[in-house]
């Protein structure tokens, strides 16, 4: 059974926590076509941090 407010509740650890990491980062995924309103059953959160390439 799929838990949506206990994935909401991830979603909002994991951004706090790349939040105090001071980390550049976007929700991917079926959490983040929520936002945009495309409904989607999701079990997981997926990000991807935006690390850039080198010393560029």
């Amino acid at each position: 059974m799929i838990h949506l407010p206990g994935v909401l509740r991830a979603a909002v650890e994991v951004q706090a926590f790349c939040e105090e990491q001071q980390w550049r980062f976007c929700f991917i995924g079926g959490i983040s076509v929520q936002r945009w309103g495309s409904p989607r059953v999701t079990q997981d959160v997926d990000l991807t941090l935006l690390t850039g390439f080198g010393d560029f």
